[in-house]
This record gives C-alpha cells, structure tokens and sequence, in this order.
C-alpha cells in the first residue's frame, strides 16, 4: 500500500511540471494568481527578463508608422518592440513599413486592446517577418487566429497589469488592465497601458483607456511622473482627465491622431515622420530624415 501511494504522490508532481510555463509556440494560459502590485516602485523585478543582461549603448526611438491603426515602433540597434499593428486589411502596408525600415525581426508583438483593428495587421508579417513574443490581452477567436499562424515560431504570453520584461536596459512594464479589469467587457478596459522606460527617460503608453479606467489607476497608485505621454487613442472626450495628468506631470504630451482631430488635452501631433529619440538623459523630437526640433 505503501509503494502505491508514492508511486500516486510522485505521477501527481510529475503531472504538475507538466503544466508550467508554454513552450515556444504554444497557446498561453491565464496566470491562476495574477500579479496585483504593479508599482514600480514596490514590485521586486529581480527575475524579469533581460533584467541585468549587459547592455550596449544604443539610441532608443519611438515612431509611428505610416500604416492605418497608427502602430508605434519601439526600438534600438539591439531590438524591435511593436505597439499595435493596425487592421488585418493593413497586413501588406505593415510589413512593407517594416521592411523598409531593414526590419526583419520584432522581439515584442504587444496587443493594445481587444479590438481586431488594433492588432490583426499582424497577419500581413507572417512568412515576412519573424516575431519573437506575442503578447496578448485577451485570447479570442482574432487572437486565436493569429496564434495558429505563428504556431511553432512565436511565444505566446499573457498581458496583464504586473508584466514586466527588460531590452537592453529598457524597461516595458505594463499597468494596466489587471485581471478584474477584464470583466466589464468594455474595450477601454481591455486595453494595455505600457511605460517604457530608458535610463531617466519614460513614455506612458495609454492604449484604449478613457476617464474611468484612468481613475483605477489613479486610485490604485500605480501612477508616476514620467517625461512623455504617448496618448496613442487620439485623445477622446472623457480622457486625460485632471487627475490623470496631474498624477503623471508629464514635461511633453504627444497625440496619435489625424490632423483634423479634436483632442481633449493640448499636445504635439505625434504623427508618421516624427521620430522621438533618447539616450536616457534627453528627450528630443526629430523627422524621420534626422533634422532635429
């Protein structure tokens, strides 16, 4: 009886190795404990990864592409990180602004919201350009698409409030949602909020997010000053309220939009040519031809 009862004991740990984490390619699977503090601040980032790897000095950028869904390209000598990739319609477009770029690997693929337009684009690099990490918001039959096309040649990891990976020395730590987010069904809550972060230098990626999601953080206090906010929603009635603002004191705003947009906040049109650029002490904003603002 004795040797049955370990022989159960040990196919049980052995059943439970089995369920860690995917392996490449593999659909992810929700975290059962999500992570709740998500403060900078307080949260140990010990074992992120790419923590503490060596580091080679690069530039880092931030653009926009020239594609519709306004995907944003974050970037050094060393990587390629994604923020979006527009409507699946837009699929060629991307991949031609990427190539063009001498892109042919993108280390992050992040999903900015649950909205198919946001992201499907992505299908346009398959068989064109490798990505390394697609990291999603919510697995639905879009994502689960998309998954199935980068079967075997991508990892597939969760996106929520407490992720947090190192490039480089270049932090992206996401926000928002966390996972009781999710319930409301509501795209500007299903949305990933992402500060990046380069030596004394930080964007605030805002996704979908209007003014209720905005005081959760707030309320939260998962808020810091940071050099930029890049409102990449265009900045809609109901958004960048006081408080939020407040709570971040960005030095400089800039608003992924089209010219003829009405923006509730006051901001620099962060459009297709500009190039925002850091070393990790200065913030400056040039063309795509390199002339400085």
């Amino acid at each position: 009886m004795k040797k049955i009862l370990v022989l159960v004991s040990v196919a049980i740990v052995l059943a439970g190795c089995g369920s860690a984490t995917p392996k490449k390619g593999e659909w992810s699977k929700p975290a059962e404990k999500p992570v709740t503090d998500t403060s900078p601040a307080t949260r140990d980032d010990s074992f992120a990864p790419g923590k503490g790897m060596p580091e080679i000095q690069s530039e880092l950028t931030i653009e926009v592409l020239p594609v519709k869904g306004n995907p944003v390209l974050i970037k050094d000598s060393t990587f390629t990180v994604l923020y979006g990739a527009g409507p699946e319609q837009e699929g060629k477009n991307l991949a031609k602004a990427l190539k063009d770029k001498g892109i042919k690997y993108i280390d992050y693929l992040i999903q900015p919201s649950s909205d198919p337009a946001s992201y499907m684009g992505a299908m346009g690099l398959v068989g064109e350009i490798q990505i390394g990490n697609l990291e999603r918001l919510i697995g639905d039959e879009n994502f689960m698409r998309l998954e199935r096309a980068f079967m075997g040649k991508s990892m597939v990891e969760l996106l929520a409030a407490g992720s947090i990976w190192y490039l480089n020395g270049v932090s992206f730590d996401v926000l928002y949602p966390m996972q009781d987010d999710f319930a409301s069904g509501r795209v500007q809550d299903r949305t990933s909020v992402v500060l990046v972060t380069k030596g004394n230098i930080s964007f605030l990626l805002t996704g979908q997010i209007d003014g209720t999601a905005e005081n959760k953080l707030i309320q939260r206090g998962k808020l810091k000053k940071v050099s930029a906010v890049i409102v990449t929603n265009g900045a809609p009635e109901g958004s960048m309220t006081e408080g939020f603002m407040q709570a971040l004191s960005p030095e400089k705003v800039f608003i992924v939009a089209s010219k003829d947009a009405k923006p509730a906040t006051q901001g620099t049109l962060l459009a297709p040519g500009i190039v925002l650029r850091t070393d990790g002490e200065a913030l400056t904003e040039t063309s795509a031809l390199g002339k400085g603002k």
